[in-house]
């Protein structure tokens, strides 16, 4: 019901991020949901800070839209 009325752009690490914040700028509550995670002992490849654009773009599309347009 929700994810129709978003038109969604990213594909990647940022695409629960651009749900949430444009699901809140059409008015949609949100509701955090505990999780009990473990962390493995493998060390991850991962680095964060390569995503960083992926997170802050539909932040500030988010941000552009709610204050700007």
């Amino acid at each position: 019901k929700v994810l129709d009325k978003l038109e969604l752009e990213n594909t990647g690490f940022g695409l629960h991020v651009e749900i949430i914040v444009k699901a809140l700028n059409k008015g949609f509550r949100a509701k955090e949901i505990p999780i009990n995670f473990q962390r493995n002992d493998k060390k991850s490849t991962l680095v964060y800070r390569k995503q960083f654009t992926s997170y802050i773009k539909p932040i500030m599309a988010g941000l552009k839209a709610k204050y700007f347009d």
